[in-house]
């Protein structure tokens, strides 16, 4: 049934939010793009100073990559990302940013996963494969790698996962669910510390070798911070001690190399992170206080252009449309004449169908949970609704 809109009056749509010009407008419309942009135009020429000056380039003589790596993080990642989000999202996405790399209340359970997992796993594979472990010093390593851990995710680690998990892979799993987005961020991820690939000497086949080694342990590696950002109630701190862990656990001098005997343990600690990638996915069920924007998407949302969600509520019922109509014809009260019955839809249904209750949220209501809330899935994937879990309005 249609209501015939009353002479005078005209109707609208809200301003969208690319309806501005200029960089602002295009960085709204393509949001990811514009970071990309800024992180490859600023951050490889940062990158690059490295290699040149090792190789007499520039003068200076050889620089510590690290250096450089700190300097792109803070002075072009980090506010690349926040830039951006502050104009697709306004001061609440930044806002929500900055809480998740801060949010640490997940569990004490989960937090033993995310500390002692992948180090315990490299150890007991180095053990499997006939290495020796040794303990001699083992109070005087701990110790110093605890205050290696936590300076590298104070200047580093956070910062650099706030941009590659809490800005690109959250937004690209939004759109493409959780493996697509893993792999999609190893891209770039692997791509800015290509430079690095250069100091000292090299070859084509030795850089070719490099890089694609770097993009296959970066694609294992985002897609364990992706489970275990599910699992962690979507804390960005969480995965910045992981990354630091998992330096550890593969790096030179590392706990795991001074640990173990045998040389750096790069292929066990790399073999580590798909066994605890595939056991969290599989055993580690998503933290019940995951945020609603991180969740998968429900039958009644979409992704709008910015990567951020829109909801689609159903339709007002007739009875709520005609008393939109009578205050518009300005009746006594603006109280229309009751609407005719309609078949096949009891008057019960029209007074739910507008939606749930107010201050109640449109995920829950009395009766619990929505019948539009899939359960989450490691692949992202939503079990199909059938048309009598929709409600009785959507059976023929």
């Amino acid at each position: 049934m249609s209501i015939p809109q009353t002479a005078g009056t005209t109707t609208s749509a809200p301003p969208r939010p690319g309806s501005s010009s200029g960089i602002r407008s295009w960085v709204i419309r393509r949001p990811l793009t514009a970071f990309l942009v800024l992180v490859f135009g600023l951050g490889w020429p940062l990158m690059s100073l490295p290699a040149l000056t090792d190789h007499g380039v520039v003068p200076g003589g050889a620089l510590p990559g690290e250096i450089w790596i700190l300097a792109v993080v803070l002075l072009v990642m980090l506010p690349a990302a926040l830039w951006v989000t502050s104009v697709t999202d306004g001061r609440s996405g930044v806002r929500e940013l900055l809480h998740r790399a801060f949010r640490w209340r997940f569990g004490a359970g989960r937090w033993a996963v995310v500390l002692l997992a992948l180090p315990l796993t490299t150890l007991a594979l180095g053990v499997a494969t006939g290495r020796s472990v040794q303990t001699s010093d083992l109070l005087g390593v701990l110790a110093g790698e605890v205050v290696s851990l936590v300076v590298a995710v104070v200047l580093i680690n956070l910062w650099e996962e706030m941009v590659w998990a809490g800005f690109l892979q959250t937004r690209l799993k939004r759109r493409h669910g959780l493996v697509l987005a893993a792999a999609l961020t190893a891209v770039p991820f692997a791509a800015i510390h290509v430079p690095l690939e250069f100091v000292g000497d090299f070859s084509a086949a030795s850089v070719a070798f490099g890089v694609g080694l770097l993009l296959a342990v970066s694609v294992l590696f985002r897609l364990m911070v992706g489970v275990v950002l599910r699992a962690a109630a979507d804390s960005l701190l969480a995965v910045a001690v992981l990354h630091a862990v998992f330096n550890s656990s593969n790096g030179e001098d590392g706990l795991v190399d001074q640990l173990l005997s045998g040389g750096q343990p790069i292929a066990l600690a790399v073999t580590a992170v798909a066994l605890l990638t595939a056991v969290v996915a599989v055993a580690v069920p998503a933290h019940p206080g995951l945020p609603r924007r991180s969740r998968p998407l429900s039958n009644n949302e979409e992704v709008s252009e910015t990567g951020g969600l829109s909801s689609l509520a159903p339709p007002p019922s007739p009875s709520l449309s005609a008393a939109r109509a009578g205050r518009a014809a300005g009746s006594p009260e603006g109280v229309p004449p009751p609407a005719p019955f309609e078949a096949g839809v009891r008057p019960a249904d029209r007074s739910v169908s507008a939606g749930p209750p107010a201050g109640r949220s449109a995920e829950t209501s009395l009766l619990g949970p929505s019948r539009s809330s899939a359960p989450e899935t490691f692949l992202g994937i939503r079990p199909p609704v059938t048309p009598a879990a929709r409600g009785p309005e959507a059976q023929p």
